[in-house]
């Protein structure tokens, strides 16, 4: 209505060319607008949002919006929040960003968590709503990500590190897994904070 009963040149057009829409994603939307019927599954929730969003149907985005909710697991909520990002969609990115801050166990073991960037993972690492029995899995999943590309992340070792209680790590874990890691020992700024949990030890606080 907006495009043909305005001014823009659509409306003077025979043709209409829609752009990024695929034929089977508009084939499923033109069902849905004349029979009110849709099923909604993994692999065209996102073209189905997409469309919805674009023509403004409500019911239908809100629906996609739900299914997403529904399909939250450790290995998807990253890409889920990402997507919910892109479309501006609040209350799916909270409900994303909560779900990877309770499941971090789980989430920083996929594919999705070692393609994060270091200014999103150092995010929620400083987030005090994270969600570990111990700090030795916060550890591990740093270096986890570290290791994943060295060459372009051992840079960021030092900042991440900034955010591991150092101090409370187990003292043989510290002293076997932390200050004899080579990546640790390779790299002059993260002495100071091999210190500073040293300090922690010897005074017992």
């Amino acid at each position: 209505r907006a495009m043909f009963g305005g001014s823009l040149k659509e409306g003077h057009q025979n043709i209409i060319n829609i752009q990024k829409i695929s034929a089977s994603t508009m084939s499923l939307l033109l069902d849905y607008m004349y029979g009110g019927n849709i099923v909604i599954q993994e692999d065209n929730v996102e073209g189905i949002l997409e469309l919805s969003d674009l023509l403004q149907i409500s019911k239908l985005r809100d629906a996609c919006i739900s299914f997403l909710e529904g399909q939250l697991h450790p290995c998807n909520c990253l890409g889920i929040m990402k997507f919910a990002d892109s479309f501006s969609i609040v209350s799916l990115t909270e409900k994303s960003k909560r779900f990877m801050l309770e499941c971090f166990v789980e989430v920083s073991c996929h594919e999705e968590f070692l393609e994060m960037g270091v200014k999103e993972l150092v995010e929620y690492l400083s987030d005090e709503q994270l969600v570990v029995p111990k700090e030795e899995v916060v550890f591990e999943a740093v270096m986890r990500w570290v290791r994943h590309d060295v060459p372009a992340r051992k840079g960021a070792l030092k900042d991440l590190l900034e955010h591991v209680r150092l101090p409370l790590l187990n003292p043989t874990y510290f002293l076997e897994k932390v200050e004899m890691d080579r990546l640790i020992q390779d790299s002059k700024e993260c002495i100071p904070l091999l210190h500073e949990a040293r300090k922690y030890y010897i005074l017992g606080n």
